[in-house]
C-alpha cells in the first residue's frame, strides 16, 4: 500500500513540474518570472524593465496567476506582483520543483 501511494505522489509531482515548464516556457513568463524572483515589481515597472507591452505583461501575470506562480496585492492604485509564497526558491535564482531545480544564475 505505501509502494502506490509513493508512486501516485511522484506522477502528481511530475504532472505539476510538467505544467510549470510549460508555462515559464514562453520566454516573456519566464522573464517576468525572473525578474519578480529578485523584487516584487507593478505592471509597468516589469513592461519597463523587460521592455515589452503592458498588456502582454498582464497577459502573461494572469496566466502564472492561474498556475498559482505569481500572486498579487493591491497598494493604493497599484496592483504589486511577487511570486507566490508557497514556491520553493533558493537565494533569489532558483526554483525547485521537487523533481527538479530550475536555476536562473
Amino acid at each position: 500500500m505505501a509502494l502506490k501511494k509513493a508512486k501516485i505522489r511522484a506522477e502528481v509531482d511530475l504532472e505539476l513540474a510538467s505544467r510549470r515548464f510549460r508555462i515559464l516556457g514562453d520566454k516573456n513568463r519566464l522573464a517576468i518570472f525572473k525578474l519578480l524572483m529578485k523584487n516584487p515589481c507593478p505592471v509597468g515597472d516589469i513592461a519597463i524593465a523587460l521592455d515589452i507591452g503592458r498588456t502582454l505583461v498582464s497577459h502573461n501575470l494572469k496566466i502564472l496567476r492561474s498556475e498559482g506562480l505569481v500572486s498579487a496585492t493591491r497598494h493604493g492604485k497599484n496592483i504589486i506582483y511577487k511570486l507566490a509564497d508557497d514556491l520553493k526558491i533558493e537565494n533569489h535564482e532558483a526554483l525547485d520543483l521537487e523533481c527538479c531545480r530550475v536555476s536562473f544564475s
